[in-house]
């Protein structure tokens, strides 16, 4: 929830603002809303048990943050 708040009201400032202070604020939305959906998504996963010993790589981890944020960045910039 506090994902989703912070993200629409970046997303208000975004259409508040002017053409060259919109791409921080679009940024920060997209990085919120993307760290929120990655963390969501991992969480279930880190919930969910199998018969079989699972092993993750940090690395990879940590990088498949990155089209969350980006998917984020799309979608905000579409509708802002």
């Amino acid at each position: 929830m506090l994902t989703a708040y912070t993200t629409l009201d970046l997303a208000i400032r975004v259409t508040d603002t002017k053409s060259p202070e919109r791409w921080p604020w679009l940024l920060g939305g997209a990085i919120a809303m993307g760290i929120g959906i990655w963390a969501m998504h991992f969480i279930a996963m880190l919930a969910f048990s199998l018969p079989i010993p699972i092993n993750y790589d940090w690395l990879i981890v940590l990088i498949s943050v990155l089209p969350a944020i980006f998917a984020s960045g799309l979608a905000l910039s579409y509708l802002c």
